[in-house]
């Protein structure tokens, strides 16, 4: 699914109004005009769900300004994590939990929360000055982009012998900052895991780096390679078309002496900022993506619809 939602400047545009319009998205709605309240542009508005329809479960709706969902993992449909969106004052705040309790309201082996960071919204200005919201969405990604933030989870496919359904490992992780971890020595932090030693990592020690299939690029070797001045020296094909390099991309992370490296992230690919602009479609083997850019670092390019 993707949806982009522009909204006109109007003092009605709360935080809870705009969380409700992400809780009818994930939960299937498909037509603009069936979002609820506030003055929405309908023309510049729309919702594809070509390649996929999204209908997360909403599990517990808690009140109008908290909400969680339950989503099955991508390799185990019988086992679940838990997505929390929660208002806090002008934003929307995303939290990623193993597990949900509805009679405490509460959730346990939660991917590592500092006091910011999980902002997915800030609605700050949308009554003054017309703003959008686009989210695409799957079963295994969701990535939020507003006005003020660009963030998002993601499933990956599982890469080490001990990283199994029998360990209840989880293969999550939520992006930490505003800039998708397309920044220097940016990171996503996974659910608890088991690593090499078989013991679990959780909190901050289940952070994860982004890598491509070009080799191990931790931290600032990847960005070397697809975020900065390599980057830029790219050129128009022969039909004088933008050219979107586009490579797998999965994570890695050295605890000392134990590994933990991830399969590729479905539906998406990382890509360089020196050509074209948001926004850019490109086919590959007869999909369409979309390229998503969060700042002047680098890209993501995601299957659309």
């Amino acid at each position: 699914m993707y949806a982009k939602i522009v909204y006109n400047a109007d003092v009605a545009h709360t935080a809870t109004l705009i969380l409700e319009h992400i809780t009818q998205l994930f939960t299937g709605e498909t037509v603009v005009a069936n979002l609820l309240g506030g003055d929405i542009e309908a023309a510049d508005s729309t919702i594809d769900v070509s390649f996929e329809a999204v209908a997360y479960n909403l599990y517990h709706d808690i009140s109008a300004t908290r909400k969680v969902f339950e989503i099955p993992i991508h390799d185990d449909p019988t086992s679940y994590f838990y997505l929390e969106l929660i208002v806090s004052g002008v934003d929307i705040d995303m939290k990623l939990w193993e597990t949900w309790t509805i009679g405490t309201t509460s959730g346990s082996g939660g991917a590592y929360y500092t006091t910011t960071g999980f902002e997915i919204a800030d609605v700050t200005g949308y009554t003054t000055t017309q703003k959008a919201i686009t989210i695409t969405a799957t079963a295994t990604h969701c990535i939020v982009k507003s006005a003020d933030y660009f963030r998002g989870w993601m499933q990956y496919e599982r890469g080490e012998a001990w990283d199994t359904i029998a360990n209840s490992s989880k293969p999550v992780v939520l992006t930490y900052n505003d800039t998708l971890f397309i920044a220097t020595a940016a990171q996503a932090y996974g659910l608890p895991h088991k690593r090499s030693d078989g013991l679990e990592y959780s909190g901050s020690g289940a952070s994860l780096w982004p890598h491509i299939r070009a080799g191990n690029c931790q931290k600032d070797a990847l960005f070397n390679l697809v975020g900065n001045s390599a980057a830029t020296a790219r050129t128009l094909d022969e039909n004088e078309q933008s050219v979107h390099p586009m490579w797998e991309f999965g994570f890695s992370s050295l605890n000392t002496t134990n590994w933990f490296i991830t399969g590729v992230v479905p539906n998406m690919y990382w890509t360089t900022y020196g050509h074209g602009i948001h926004g850019d479609t490109v086919m590959l083997d007869g999909n369409l993506y979309m390229i998503w850019q969060p700042n002047l670092n680098g890209r993501i390019a995601i299957r659309m619809g």
